[in-house]
């Protein structure tokens, strides 16, 4: 394990130097290579900058630091590569960021001896059709809402599992979320957290 991404939320970054540092000096007592495709917060890591191209290629593990939406962006970037992202979380409750600052030490000794379990996490994938518009297919790991956005209209929209009509419902709009992010928007709007091994998806109307 001799190449490590990082991926920080820049704001989370300036208020966790002593973080930085320690991970920066546990890196180079390692002899561990830090690299990061934010090529402005690299250099106060002490981390090599890499485009982003190569850094989906060469990658052994990526941590993902700051909160849940730092975890989510960095695994939504690496999907299709293979490479474990690790939630660091610095400073705020998260339900992905499972690493406290407190236990960076510890955490990084763990991944050095291959003392770790990955977890499989499930994705969905959105296909968006449009008279107008190409189909388009979207990966997301956590939630996908439908909507009219800024619009105060109502939606009419039909529901359909496995080519079954579940119903018709006016409405604001829908979420359609992974287990993962079950604990995101969807919960917010009244629906249910899910454990991570559920294979499905949870649907809340926003009424």
């Amino acid at each position: 394990m001799k190449n490590i991404g990082i991926v920080i939320n820049p704001k989370r970054a300036s208020r966790s130097h002593d973080t930085l540092n320690e991970l920066r000096n546990l890196a180079q007592k390692n002899s561990v290579d830090l690299f990061m495709y934010q090529k402005d917060i690299a250099e106060i890591l002490g981390a090599k900058y890499i485009p982003y191209d190569d850094f989906i290629k060469s990658m052994n593990i990526v941590f993902a630091m700051g909160g849940d939406g730092t975890v989510l962006y960095a695994a939504t970037k690496l999907i299709g590569t293979g490479i474990p992202v690790l939630g660091i979380n610095l400073g705020s409750l998260g339900f992905l960021a499972g690493v406290g600052e407190y236990e960076l030490e510890h955490a990084f000794k763990r991944i050095l001896n291959k003392d770790y379990v990955i977890l499989d996490r499930d994705i969905g994938l959105l296909s968006a059709h449009s008279k107008n518009v190409d189909q388009e297919n979207i990966p997301f790991l956590n939630d996908i809402v439908i909507g009219w956005g800024s619009s105060s209209r109502i939606n009419t929209l039909e529901l359909e599992v496995d080519s079954e009509s579940v119903g018709i419902f006016t409405c604001d709009g829908m979420i359609v979320s992974t287990p993962t992010g079950s604990t995101g928007h969807s919960l917010s709007n009244g629906g249910p957290i899910m454990h991570p091994n559920i294979q499905g998806f949870g649907i809340s109307v926003i009424c």
